[in-house]
């Protein structure tokens, strides 16, 4: 792509220069990278569906700001999708997250009503924000200080937010173990 920023509110997938793309540029790792987080990106119905549940109570502000998540994260996995097919043409996204819905299905997509996989709502909370957090980050690429949920963010909060996520997964491997 361009060095040029290709995100704004409301943008859609016309909106991104994709006559820019030079495919001899993707390294296979990047391509394969790529292709991994347009599947999780494109899974955002279930992710949604299960913090609906475990936020069920938290008011209609917050299910609708879920809601707006999981379109913006389906997006995203349309856009990346987009960008592996392009860059391996071989590559079909639709076919390849239909395998991908075939075998992934984690148990907590399915569990009880208002249950939170990292013991409460409120660690649910931390790990969405760490995630959006660096989301934030990565999308100002490099500007020094984005915002996030109204929050100014800098690399303080950035090294916090990894490090809570490293806490979070570490945790639920000690879960499975």
């Amino acid at each position: 792509m361009t060095g040029t920023a290709v995100y704004k509110q409301g943008w859609s997938l016309d909106d991104v220069q994709w006559s820019a793309f030079d495919p001899a540029k993707a390294s296979p790792r990047m391509v394969a990278a790529i292709k991994a987080a347009a599947l999780v990106e494109l899974n955002a119905p279930d992710y949604v569906s299960y913090l609906k549940r475990v936020f069920k109570d938290a008011g209609a502000e917050t299910l609708s700001a879920i809601e707006q998540w999981g379109c913006e994260e389906s997006q995203h996995g349309r856009a990346l999708g987009r960008w592996a097919e392009m860059a391996d043409p071989s590559y079909k996204v639709e076919e390849a997250f239909a395998r991908f819905r075939a075998g992934y299905k984690p148990e907590h997509f399915d569990g009880p009503e208002g249950q939170s996989i990292r013991g409460s709502r409120r660690g649910e909370q931390q790990v969405e924000d760490a995630r959006g957090i660096l989301q934030a980050w990565e999308d100002g690429a490099g500007s020094g200080v984005v915002t996030y949920n109204g929050r100014m963010i800098e690399n303080l909060h950035v090294e916090q937010a990894e490090r809570a996520l490293a806490l979070a997964a570490a945790i639920k491997e000690l879960q499975a173990a």
